[in-house]
């Protein structure tokens, strides 16, 4: 996939969310938190070693009873950062007044803010090799949590 055409699904991706056409919530089902931090290292290898991680997964398919085939898939997860890593991660990053937005049972989760984000930061999450991730990260200015909002288009 070029850049421009990665921009252009990226942009696509954004506006669907922003215009609620994404299905984010798996409605009549609770969303179980999720502990073991391997399966968000492993798709987004920039989190270093993380100190903990509670995150939340789910697909377009959670619930509908639709027929196999292509899913996409979201993540979204509060991570504690070791301090080294957060400091590297915040010189990638801007003060922008942009806040995350997480579903339940993550909300209660959030940092206060305010956040930094960022391409750079985004991109640092999921390494040197391309990845089919869209990433979207939201540092805490001055502690070490990051917010990840994450989504695998199908």
């Amino acid at each position: 996939m070029t850049a421009v055409t990665r921009l252009v699904a990226l942009a696509a991706v954004a506006l669907a969310v922003a215009t609620g056409c994404a299905e984010r919530t798996t409605p009549g089902q609770s969303l179980p938190v999720r502990h073991e931090p391997e399966p968000l290292t492993q798709r987004f290898p920039g989190l270093g070693e993380p100190v903990s991680t509670e995150w939340v997964s789910w697909d377009n398919n959670s619930e509908r009873g639709a027929a196999p085939g292509p899913s996409t898939v979201w993540i979204e997860a509060v991570v504690e950062l070791r301090p080294d890593r957060a400091g590297e991660l915040r010189a990638l990053s801007l003060l922008t007044g942009e806040d995350p937005d997480l579903r339940d049972p993550l909300r209660p989760l959030l940092p206060a803010g305010p956040f930094r984000t960022g391409r750079a930061l985004d991109r640092a999450l999921t390494g040197e090799t391309a990845s089919e991730w869209w990433p979207r990260a939201y540092l805490e200015e001055t502690g070490n949590r990051l917010v990840l909002l994450a989504v695998l288009p199908a």
